[in-house]
């Protein structure tokens, strides 16, 4: 009886390959495989353009509640910063210690907004793009705008989401010569 396969039931009323292996064990494999697969856990939407504007909103949020902690979150181990001015940081660590002065003046705020983004043709790496205001609030809650720019984030898709891996940004020309519309005087961009 070539060519016919049978299945057999087991006790506990399984259905079973001949050999001994599981249908739903053979099913899994897949899966498992994809899993283990860079991006492998990465849902369509995470791997899209709205996918990584919704990953820089998500990091504006947190920077905004959590200051430093929030900004860093999101950050690549290996992540590059290219500091107005400055030099570059290389590594998490070395950009941490670029921006802990943007957040040490709890009046002092880092807002931004994404108005572009976009994918490379691996599907793991991309960029967003858009505006931010450095916002000072008295006593009083009202808000001043001490500076303002355009922002360049590249990304890449880690477990369990994007991580910024460079980031970047330039102060509009009317006050990139203002050490005082900046954060700080060494740290004015995103």
């Amino acid at each position: 009886m070539t060519g016919i396969s049978r299945t057999h039931v087991a006790p506990t009323g399984r259905q079973r390959h001949p050999d001994g292996r599981s249908r739903r064990l053979a099913g899994f494999l897949p899966a498992l495989l994809i899993m283990l697969l860079p991006g492998g856990l990465a849902t369509a939407a995470e791997k899209s353009e709205a996918g990584l504007m919704a990953a820089d909103r998500a990091f504006a949020e947190a920077a905004v509640k959590d200051r430093l902690d929030g900004w860093m979150q999101f950050f690549a181990d290996d992540a590059v910063k290219f500091v107005f001015k400055g030099p570059l940081a290389r590594g998490k660590a070395a950009v941490r210690a670029a921006d802990a002065a943007m957040f040490q003046d709890p009046s002092v705020s880092l807002t931004w907004e994404p108005t572009d983004a976009g994918l490379f043709g691996d599907g793991g790496t991309g960029f967003t793009r858009g505006d931010y205001r450095v916002l000072r609030r008295d006593d009083s809650g009202r808000e001043t705008v001490l500076s303002t720019g355009t922002y360049l984030t590249m990304w890449r898709l880690e477990d369990p989401g994007w991580k910024v891996i460079l980031d970047t940004g330039l102060p509009d020309d009317d006050n990139h010569d203002d050490p005082a519309g900046h954060l700080d005087s060494d740290h004015g961009d995103h």
